[in-house]
């Protein structure tokens, strides 16, 4: 695997992640309003992959985690899903974030699922594998 570098995603970067994400078959619908809380992985100056996380409310979703098929199976996903949950803003006197063990295990299954199922984290505590 070429070395990666990590960034926090802008609006302009958006065009990318859409292509991104439709190669890899997942929705575009409210992604784009949430681009400034996706975390992108660039190999060789190119998009390899790309999570993002929407707060709702009390409420965090992460969604939109795809990797560039040649990156797959390299624990790419995996990283994205800490990186962005580490970035998760903190919504008021919780942080509420997917499980995070959960997610985790999907991304290194392979798995894109759209589950909206949150568990709180209270702030200053992490849930680590």
């Amino acid at each position: 695997m070429a070395a990666l570098q990590f960034r926090n995603a802008a609006s302009t970067d958006w065009p990318r992640v859409a292509r991104l994400l439709e190669d890899a078959g997942l929705p575009l619908a409210g992604a784009e309003e949430h681009v400034s809380r996706f975390v992108l992985a660039f190999a060789n100056g190119s998009l390899v992959g790309c999570a993002g996380f929407e707060s709702h409310g009390s409420c965090g979703l992460l969604r939109s985690v795809a990797v560039a098929a040649s990156e797959r199976g390299k624990g790419l996903g995996v990283e994205l899903v800490s990186r962005v949950l580490d970035r998760a803003p903190a919504v008021g006197e919780r942080r509420e974030v997917p499980s995070r063990r959960r997610a985790i295990a999907r991304a290194q299954r392979g798995e894109a699922r759209s589950k909206r199922r949150c568990v709180a984290v209270e702030s200053g505590k992490r849930d680590r594998q």
